[in-house]
């Protein structure tokens, strides 16, 4: 399912248990990029109040695949490098990817996680598999 409209992008989350348990909204798509965010809850953060690494680590894994999905595939994460760089407390943080490298079976993706304030939070190439 290629998801091209706000109502396309409410009723996958809607459908999606994960997005709706950690407040992942889809914001857009496109073949080239995805920009997805989460409004922090108290459940968002780890036991020191930050933002949990798991969470971060979720948000550059749903806009990479959202951004390979968007090619009309089924994709699963082979890779993900990750650099955490800074953290915050509470607000919004927005992930945003786009195509590094989109080839016949793999895509390599570069997602950026910023807070409110474009304070960047994380840095990471992911790869993408096609199962199709």
């Amino acid at each position: 399912m290629i998801l091209r409209t706000p109502e396309d992008f409410r009723a996958y989350e809607q459908n999606n248990k994960f997005l709706a348990h950690n407040h992942i909204h889809i914001r857009s798509v496109s073949p080239e990029r995805a920009v997805v965010s989460v409004d922090l809850a108290p459940e968002s953060c780890n036991v020191s109040g930050f933002v949990h690494g798991g969470l971060l680590m979720s948000l550059i894994d749903v806009a990479a695949s959202q951004t390979a999905m968007a090619n009309d595939g089924h994709y699963v994460t082979q890779n993900t490098f990750v650099n955490f760089i800074s953290n915050v407390k509470e607000g919004t943080i927005t992930a945003e990817s786009a195509v590094v490298r989109r080839g016949r079976k793999t895509v390599v993706v570069h997602v950026q996680i910023r807070s409110g304030e474009q304070k960047l939070l994380a840095d990471a190439s992911v790869t993408m598999m096609c199962t199709d």
